[in-house]
């Protein structure tokens, strides 16, 4: 029995080249994979760097680099005199001055505990090889009743750094 001709039957998931073939199973391309991948791994890492770098302790900050010279050291008692507190500048002093007077100046600080003190240079520092002095000029308010006074300070060049060294009345 023959049976009549039949159209063509159209390709179900075929090559419509070729009737009734399937077509092979779709590979996931490998490159893309790949490259996912990659990406990822990316973004992983950077996060974690970056976590990293944020939450690390850096410690203390590092002391500022101090500019070391006659002026910076009149300028550094010229303050401690406004502000009435000599600290600062007496643990940098020095050592001779630190062997016979120490690092505290409490004396000097209770005398000048009434008093509004503007302090202001009165020339540029003398410097001489590795000696320096400064002179200063004070003005001492108490409430409204005015005392100036002009003092020298002396400076020495010590491990490399000038460092405030004694004060004279001028």
């Amino acid at each position: 029995m023959t049976h009549p001709p039949q159209p063509p039957t159209p390709p179900i998931d075929g090559d419509p080249r070729y009737p009734g073939a399937t077509p092979p199973p779709r590979r996931r391309s490998a490159l893309r994979v790949l490259l996912i991948a990659a990406v990822a791994l990316v973004l992983v890492v950077g996060a974690g760097v970056g976590v990293y770098y944020l939450s690390r302790d850096r410690g203390a900050p590092p002391e500022p680099e101090r500019a070391s010279g006659p002026e910076t050291v009149r300028d550094m008692y010229m303050g401690a005199y406004e502000a009435k507190h000599f600290d600062d500048v007496l643990a940098e002093a020095c050592e001779a001055y630190r062997t016979r007077f120490g690092t505290t100046a409490e004396e000097l600080e209770r005398g000048l505990a009434d008093y509004d003190v503007t302090a202001r240079a009165d020339g540029e520092p003398k410097v001489d090889g590795e000696k320096a002095t400064a002179r200063i000029a004070l003005v001492l308010d108490q409430g409204g009743r005015t005392k100036n006074a002009h003092i020298e300070i002396k400076m020495v060049k010590e491990d490399g750094r000038w460092r405030f060294c004694g004060e004279q009345p001028r």
